[in-house]
């Protein structure tokens, strides 16, 4: 006979035979255990039932392709993606020239008449009328400069609305917009210059005035925000009647503070590492400078021509080269797409065919533009996705959480490389 307490006590049970057996004993932990299990086939039952009421998801898919079928389509029903492909602006009836640029995850649009502001639905989000030949963009912040490089119009939209508007003294050949000023890089020829450098603050009051003779910069920039303060121009030296690359390091009060020259080169691009340090792209090669003006490496292609350059995360640069033996001896294009460190060594390569007229570099994805579409791969250099166009590809931009507008086949394409999630709308 057991006295103990009544859950310790042993069961019995009489069999046919009318023998009494005594039944296993059930201690407090089984117990517990049993209860958490029946708990829990409770609670996946009402969430099941939850789910196929909010996602329309059907049971019979647990039948047909068991469990993984049935939970793929709760997965796909709760998710929230921006649609892939999706034409956002109609350019067919659009004349001249057009330039395109990143506000947020918007588009920025700029005809010869319009500036446009659309989201990725192609909803339009602000308009502003404008008068240009060549347009071109700048984008810093919440402020928008615009600029025609066949003319003397320029101006600034913040917030949407139309800030001010102005004609600049010259024909303009580049502008740019820093943190701290708006760069017009004007001709000079009339005025007996080789170039005029004018910089005014972001509400439009002049700051400096710098008249260039020596060579003819093509190109501005200044990105403070990267701990390089100094003012860069990029253009064409012609001394000692040789035509080579030029690159001037300037402060805020026109002092020079370096330079680079390059023979039978020019330096079309300009990247500002997030280190501070200066990767200047030629055809022939990329230089590397620090913040202090040093020469810190250098990027030679074994005489291929690099065709484009961008910036991959901020930090490293990413270059473009023609396999030019092949092109020559068979006319056909191949590319490799190199990923360099901040001293111009080779990270990493892919191959693409054809010859590549844009990069485009985001956070941690690269897009490619060749002739009929852009390719875009991750950063370790695996394909995510391509759009191909029926003729060709004229522009493209890549925001920094992987939207993509590309222009092509008279219209305006938004594609989403990088698919975003939600989980019941609240991520």
């Amino acid at each position: 006979m057991n006295d103990g307490h009544p859950a310790d006590r042993a069961r019995t049970r009489r069999t046919k035979d009318g023998e009494i057996m005594e039944e296993p004993r059930r201690t407090p932990a089984s117990r517990l255990v049993l209860r958490i299990l029946l708990f829990l086939v409770l609670l996946a039952a009402i969430l099941g039932l939850l789910l196929m009421a909010l996602t329309g998801a059907d049971p019979a898919q647990i039948r047909n392709g068991g469990l993984p079928a049935f939970w793929n389509q709760v997965t796909a029903s709760l998710s929230e993606e921006a649609p892939r492909q999706q034409v956002v602006a109609d350019l067919t009836g659009v004349e001249g020239e057009t330039a395109m640029a990143i506000l947020n995850e918007n588009l920025l649009l700029c005809t010869t008449g319009e500036l446009r502001c659309l989201d990725a639905e192609g909803t339009e989000q602000w308009v502003k009328p404008v008068d240009l030949t060549s347009p071109m963009l700048s984008v810093q912040g919440r402020d928008v400069l615009y600029a025609d490089l066949a003319g003397n119009g320029w101006g600034i939209v913040r917030d949407g609305a139309g800030f001010f508007e102005k004609q600049a003294e010259h024909p303009l050949r580049n502008a740019f917009l820093s943190r701290d000023y708006a760069l017009l890089l004007e001709k000079g020829g009339e005025a007996g210059y080789s170039a005029i450098l004018e910089g005014l603050s972001r509400e439009g009051a002049p700051v400096f005035t710098s008249y260039i003779t020596d060579y003819t910069p093509f190109l501005v920039r200044h990105d403070p925000e990267t701990g390089q303060n100094a003012l860069v121009l990029s253009g064409l030296s012609t001394a000692d009647l040789q035509a080579g690359g030029a690159v001037e390091f300037l402060s805020p009060d026109m002092t020079r503070l370096g330079g680079v020259t390059a023979d039978d080169d020019l330096y079309a691009s300009v990247l500002q590492l997030a280190n501070g340090s200066t990767a200047l792209v030629g055809a022939q090669s990329v230089k590397l400078v620090d913040r202090e003006f040093l020469a810190v490496g250098e990027y030679d292609p074994e005489g291929n021509p690099i065709t484009a350059a961008a910036l991959l995360d901020g930090a490293s640069p990413v270059v473009a080269v023609l396999d030019g033996k092949r092109y020559d001896t068979t006319r056909q294009e191949k590319s490799w797409v190199r990923v360099l460190d901040a001293t111009g060594r080779m990270q990493r390569e892919f191959v693409v065919e054809g010859r590549v007229h844009r990069l485009i570099g985001a956070p941690d994805c690269i897009g490619v533009q060749t002739g009929q579409g852009v390719q875009f791969f991750d950063a370790a250099g695996a394909e995510i996705t391509a759009f191909h166009a029926k003729a060709s590809v004229q522009n493209a931009v890549l925001t920094s959480k992987g939207l993509a507008y590309i222009q092509a086949d008279g219209a305006v394409t938004a594609l989403r490389v990088k698919e975003r999630k939600r989980f019941l709308g609240l991520f």
